[in-house]
């Protein structure tokens, strides 16, 4: 018997302090709640598979990011951190624990369901600079990632849950651009994202060059590798 933790709220938005305060609460005070009462229960699961993120590594560079790598030091970093340590309270009571470490996902909602409107009018470009390493995942992935951690009882800990193709911001663009058969005419810049979305702008526009390279040591194999197969498929479903 497993069990899995996936409640959080959606970062999509302005982080003023009470959006803040409201990510802290569900994500990690709610998985404090949860493993308090999984202590007390008589038969306890095997394993807790709790959601976490890629920005657990914050703005990186071109530093390879692998699970063993340290946190960064923005706000998203420090949620991630807190929501791990808590996850990982459920060990004391003998039941293995696994962190999903998640990039953005690709799938129906989400972060594509925001950005297509505007590729799908022209608009859609690289964000900032557009050198920034852009990790992601198909949602079909993700699953199996879940399924597959469950089953594989010698997995524990964070496990990056990317794919293999890790691309920069800018062909992330290029390509999604040319499975839509439509232009890109502008970046967006800087400022503008700043603007619109205050602190989160900076976290879009950070660079995590994530590896999952405990999924590569498990054997875990990839429906979409590639980030064009990727989009292909989904945008077939959209």
């Amino acid at each position: 018997m497993g069990t899995s933790h996936l409640a959080g709220k959606n970062i999509f938005g302005r982080l003023n302090k009470r959006v803040k305060q409201e990510i802290y609460q569900n994500r990690v005070m709610g998985t404090k709640n949860l493993v308090n009462t999984l202590s007390m229960l008589q038969q306890k699961p095997k394993v807790l598979v709790s959601a976490s993120a890629v920005g657990y590594y914050g703005d990186r560079g071109e530093e390879d990011l692998y699970e063993d790598s340290g946190p960064g030091g923005d706000f998203l970093s420090e949620v991630c951190v807190n929501w791990e340590k808590e996850a990982q309270e459920a060990e004391k009571f003998g039941i293995r624990t696994v962190q999903i470490r998640t990039a953005p996902v690709l799938g129906p909602g989400g972060l594509l369901s925001k950005i297509l409107p505007l590729y799908k009018w022209g608009l859609g470009g690289p964000l900032g600079h557009g050198q920034q390493w852009f990790p992601w995942i198909h949602i079909e992935d993700i699953v199996g990632i879940y399924t597959f951690v469950i089953e594989r009882e010698t997995i524990k800990g964070p496990v990056n849950s990317c794919s293999l193709e890790i691309v920069r911001n800018e062909e992330f663009s290029k390509i999604l651009v040319g499975v839509l058969g439509r232009p890109a005419f502008l970046k967006v810049p800087k400022f503008a994202l700043k603007l619109v979305l205050g602190e989160l702008g900076r976290e879009i526009l950070a660079s995590q060059k994530v590896q999952p390279r405990k999924l590569l040591q498990n054997d875990f194999s990839f429906k979409f590798p590639d980030l064009k197969s990727a989009l292909e498929n989904i945008l077939t479903k959209l």
